[in-house]
């Protein structure tokens, strides 16, 4: 069975950082870059295909809102590069050569939902459309999807009542990418602190999904001794 998995990279302050601590990536091939990409292990971007292939699977990853990965890959395929409307069109250009069984929309935005809807009678590989649902709020219109994974139970108990076949899949973190911090160290600058919090905050981009949280660590601040490092939202990066 293959599998492609649609993510972006939605956290750019952070791949921003990264890129330009190490700008040299964007001249290299497509795979070459892609390996580096996975090495430094963005959410969402962190072993999914590795642990796939590891029970047997023939599975692969596009990273579809990274627009200098995205149009190397056109390249090396031999198209033309689109100047306008590229994310899509490099994005089904990819799924036509991977033919894939499975389709896992870990961006549920990736793909317009008309489009997605009829994404069978485009690609006849195709038997299966599952996408991911992380935050605890209630999205519309996924009737035409064959599974939904979700991070949050009251959505689980939702979908289920609709007739939607759901299964119940929490964050977690991948403990490979701890093998490799100490990599990527001589670029970054190493901190110790006893108390943390790194990730959005919740007060830009998607605060109305995370307003409590900024309450929440605002509050904690206030009482305790703990340090922030925020990626907060910003416009993407090319």
């Amino acid at each position: 069975m293959k599998i492609l998995k649609i993510c972006s990279l939605n956290y750019n302050s952070v791949i921003g950082s990264f890129y330009r601590r190490y700008p040299e990536l964007k001249e290299l091939s497509y795979t070459e870059h892609k390996q580096a990409l996975l090495r430094f292990s963005p959410v969402h971007l962190n072993g999914f295909s590795r642990h796939m292939r590891a029970l047997g699977y023939d599975c692969d990853e596009v990273i579809c809102d990274l627009e200098t990965l995205q149009k190397t890959w056109m390249l090396e395929a031999g198209f033309k590069v689109p100047e306008d409307g590229w994310r899509l069109e490099i994005l089904f250009k990819q799924i036509e050569a991977h033919q894939p069984d499975i389709l896992y929309l870990q961006d549920i935005s990736a793909i317009p939902p008309a489009w997605r809807r009829r994404l069978k009678s485009y690609y006849p590989s195709l038997k299966g459309v599952i996408v991911y649902r992380g935050f605890p709020v209630v999205q519309e219109g996924l009737e035409d999807v064959d599974l939904i994974f979700s991070g949050a139970r009251n959505l689980i108990e939702t979908y289920e009542k609709r007739g939607m076949t759901v299964r119940y899949l929490p964050h977690a973190f991948e403990s490979s990418i701890l093998d490799e911090i100490d990599k990527w160290d001589h670029r970054y600058p190493k901190r110790e602190s006893g108390f943390s919090f790194l990730g959005y905050s919740g007060h830009g981009g998607f605060g109305v999904h995370h307003a409590e949280r900024y309450r929440f660590l605002e509050r904690l601040m206030q009482a305790t001794p703990l340090q922030c490092w925020l990626a907060e939202y910003c416009p993407a990066i090319a």
